[in-house]
């Protein structure tokens, strides 16, 4: 019996979400053709829903069928980061996000504070 054939979406480019460093992204499910008289199952990692960072992630659907075949199919989704934070300081606008993965916004909120603190302590 031939294995299962299994076709993604086109790749995805969303904005990243107002005020974090990536997007919830729901995509379309793969459409599968197969024929095997017994069923298959799907599925894609990371799932539709799920929260991507800034960049690019690629998704992998996996189809397979209850008679031992199996087909992939793969496509990305893009983040961009489109929507600055609205915090400010001095004459100019600081974006918190998203050039980094981890504790970005602690990193940014400690450097906030002290740009702070050195203007005051210049008063």
């Amino acid at each position: 019996m031939p294995s299962p054939n299994i076709t993604c979406t086109n790749n995805i480019t969303v904005s990243n979400d107002l005020g974090v460093c990536g997007a919830t992204v729901n995509y379309p499910s793969p459409t599968v053709t197969d024929e095997c008289p017994l069923g298959f199952s799907v599925s894609c990692t990371p799932p539709s829903g799920s929260f991507f960072p800034i960049g690019t992630t690629i998704v992998t659907c996996t189809v397979t069928d209850l008679c031992g075949g199996t087909a992939t199919c793969s496509f990305t989704v893009t983040v961009v980061d489109n929507k600055p934070s609205n915090i400010c300081c001095c004459d100019c606008c600081c974006n918190c996000c998203c050039n980094s993965h981890s504790d970005s916004r602690r990193d940014f909120l400690l450097q906030f504070l002290l740009r702070l603190l050195f203007i005051n302590l210049k008063k």
